[in-house]
């Protein structure tokens, strides 16, 4: 896809960090039942955020995240 455009993938992912890092979004962008497959598990995960399910916990220093992610 990026050769299309003329770009190395390199250069278009680049791009896209410098984007990110500006503006601090991230887009998607997808077509037809992936589109509609990525929409319905975002709107779920959605969903599941309101009602407080699949909640990261907090920590107060690296050491307990590390321990968690390592558990």
């Amino acid at each position: 896809m990026a050769a299309q455009l003329g770009l190395s993938l390199s250069s278009l992912i680049n791009a896209y960090l410098k984007q990110f890092i500006h503006t601090k979004e991230v887009h998607f962008s997808a077509e037809g039942k992936l589109k509609l497959a990525a929409k319905r598990r975002l709107d779920r995960l959605a969903k599941e955020a309101r009602e407080g399910k699949n909640l990261s916990p907090a920590f107060d220093n690296a050491a307990d995240a590390i321990r968690y992610l390592n558990s």
